[in-house]
């Protein structure tokens, strides 16, 4: 989902030009490199260090050369797959939907039920 979300970001700027090889080099330096995984032993505890590091070394080194406006879009991008990747039954997508596209918020409480 991180790197199809990378490749899409050209079509928000045309600058926005990210490889597999950029994404690899970010997924290297958290698997070898990262301090939060020196004293953790347990795979559970791991794992959950290396995915919100993951997300974390994506954002700040693709946020430096975005827009303030485009970030802001890029954090919801992440977000949304961050959230996908838990195992909750509670689906936010339409949430999100009126976060990138917009929508009136009369009809997403209609929506809601609520």
């Amino acid at each position: 989902g991180i790197y199809f979300t990378l490749d899409a970001l050209n079509q928000v700027h045309f600058l926005y030009q990210y490889s597999l090889q950029f994404l690899l080099g970010i997924f290297n330096y958290v698997l070898t490199q990262n301090d939060n995984l020196k004293a953790v032993t347990d795979s559970k505890q791991r794992l959950d260090i290396i995915t919100k590091d993951l997300f974390q070394v994506t954002y700040n080194r693709v946020a430096r050369g975005m827009l303030h406006s485009d970030q802001i879009t890029f954090a919801v991008l992440l977000a949304r797959i961050f959230l996908k990747g838990k195992t909750t039954n509670v689906n936010f997508e339409a949430e999100f939907n009126v976060f990138l596209h917009g929508q009136d918020s009369g009809t997403l409480l209609a929506s809601k039920d609520l």
